[in-house]
């Protein structure tokens, strides 16, 4: 059972002062229950959480309200994600790692999407490789490829057919192949122009490929629709150094 230190300043925080008693355990308890992994992004239910914590299950909906500024309920996924969690972990290759592992267990590619974009900001890049058959669109995601005369439509309707085999040119001369599965790729830089120049993407993957971290990855334009963000704001940390574990700290 893996252990976990508490920091004791999480009681003289602003936010936790303003909780009333049951919030507090809740917060403490959604940080810290064993079901809690790497990316503070994780399944558990509402009745697990009541049985655990001794909170009546009837209450926990106005709770998690209460916290909603920290913390994020997804009612119908049975998901809660600690939004601060990574902030306050180490930021070591292996750590980021296993935090897109844990991410890979997530059904919902619409939170995972949000959770990447929000980490991104911050210029934490974590190593995680959409599935190629998993599509996210905008902020309405599906968990199954978009229909091909969706991502046609896009490409004729918007005029951005043009744009897209200028990226897609572009950055197949500099990977050196042609991968197979063309629309989720599409459908990821058809998204990424919306706000992006093709010079844009084209520099973030090169900027990508230049951080020891990334060089052995397998990039995929998914990738680069997670990174552009931080890679564009000047967020982007390279080579990121390993920091040695202290463990959970738990700060709102």
């Amino acid at each position: 059972m893996p252990r976990r230190s508490f920091d004791d300043s999480y009681w003289g925080d602003p936010f936790v002062q303003e909780l009333d008693k049951d919030a507090k355990l809740l917060f403490a308890y959604l940080w810290t229950n064993k079901r809690c992994n790497s990316a503070g992004l994780y399944e558990i239910t509402t009745k697990t959480i009541s049985f655990e914590t001794g909170i009546e299950m009837e209450s926990l909906p106005d709770l998690l309200e209460q916290l909603s500024e920290k913390v994020s309920w997804l009612k119908d996924e049975n998901l809660i994600w600690v939004k601060n969690f990574l902030k306050h972990q180490p930021k070591s290759p292996q750590f980021l790692k296993s935090v897109a592992d844990c991410l890979s267990h997530i059904s919902s590619n619409g939170v995972v999407k949000e959770y990447l974009d929000y980490y991104g900001l911050m210029g934490v890049s974590i190593p995680y490789q959409y599935g190629m058959d998993k599509v996210s669109s905008g902020y309405g995601y599906q968990t199954e490829p978009e229909p091909e005369q969706d991502i046609d439509k896009e490409l004729d309707n918007k005029g951005r057919g043009d744009l897209v085999k200028e990226v897609f040119v572009r950055v197949d001369k500099i990977r050196g192949y042609r991968p197979p599965k063309r629309k989720p790729e599409a459908a990821a830089i058809i998204r990424m122009l919306k706000t992006y120049t093709p010079d844009q993407i084209i520099d973030t993957w090169e900027t990508l490929k230049q951080d020891k971290f990334w060089q052995k990855q397998e990039l995929y334009m998914m990738t680069i629709e997670s990174q552009i963000g931080a890679v564009q704001s000047g967020t982007h940390k390279q080579d990121t150094k390993p920091i040695k574990a202290t463990g959970i700290r738990i700060i709102s």
